[in-house]
């Protein structure tokens, strides 16, 4: 039997988290969005999504909806990723003022 190391799982993770970023996943199909072509696109989508997240959000605070720890933990994930994307386009629009 092999002893498995910090050193080789952080590899094997690695490579794995790799090949998620280059390739994809197998879910990647189902992931992408037919209305999604251009960077105009990308944004109006993430704002679509980020202004839908807050909208459940607001209305579980005001008690309209079930205080479930999963919902909420995939609400907080999914601004987490959206916020900073959105913060980005409006950086490069401030950059690109000219």
């Amino acid at each position: 039997m092999t002893e498995c190391t910090c050193q080789t799982v952080s590899a094997e993770r690695l490579a794995f988290i790799e090949t998620l970023i280059e390739k994809g996943s197998a879910l990647e199909r189902w992931e992408r969005h037919t209305g999604v072509t251009t960077v105009a696109d990308l944004r109006e989508w993430a704002e679509m999504q980020l202004r839908e997240v807050l909208t459940i959000r607001a209305q579980r605070d005001k008690g309209n909806g079930p205080p479930t720890d999963e919902l909420e933990d995939y609400l907080v994930g999914k601004q987490a990723v959206l916020m900073p994307l959105l913060a980005n386009f409006r950086q490069i629009d401030e950059r690109n003022k000219t």
